[in-house]
């Protein structure tokens, strides 16, 4: 009614934008000088864009703790060039659930890292019943070095054309 430009992004589950956001973030970072070698993982409702952003680290949402958030995310490492650094939160719901990805088959992503690959604000040994995660990942993502200042927000052309590539998105300008 403004005269505004609308950009309708589809996708046909929600994890599945993940993966073109990590790559585009990535991209970004290139283009502003910073190192492109981070990536944060998060899960469910567990979220910090502004300490992702300070980190330098491609943000990878996860839609939950289960093995087919896991297996997707496997996927998305596979396709990519390798992360120097992952960090991975998990999102603790109290039970041990069907489905639930364990402790150990999240080992084996972390071990993808180059350099560094852990847990954020997860205490393994608690987890799913380590309530206490909440608190300690905003702490944890506050104590990686070094931090990046706080970007100017992203051209929306430049995110328009980056996501346009991607398989698994498709953009519609309405």
């Amino acid at each position: 009614d403004h005269g505004h430009r609308a950009l309708r992004l589809r996708f046909d589950e929600p994890q599945r934008l993940s993966p073109a956001v990590a790559e585009l973030y990535r991209s970004w970072y290139r283009r502003r000088g910073i190192p492109d070698s981070r990536l944060f993982v998060s899960c469910f409702v567990l979220l910090e864009p502004w300490w992702t952003l300070r980190t330098g680290s491609a943000p990878y949402w996860t839609a939950f703790n289960t093995e087919p958030a896991r297996q997707s995310l496997l996927g998305h490492l596979d396709e990519t060039d390798p992360y120097d650094e992952i960090r991975l939160t998990l999102m603790s719901n109290g039970i041990a659930a069907p489905g639930q990805a364990q402790i150990p088959a999240w080992r084996e992503v972390l071990a993808r890292a180059r350099t560094r690959g852990v847990f954020t604000g997860v205490d393994p040994r608690a987890y799913p019943r380590d309530f206490a995660s909440f608190v300690r990942m905003h702490r944890d993502l506050s104590r990686v070095r070094p931090l990046h200042p706080m970007p100017e927000p992203m051209d929306l052309e430049y995110a328009r054309d980056l996501l346009a590539g991607h398989p698994d998105v498709h953009l519609e300008e309405t």
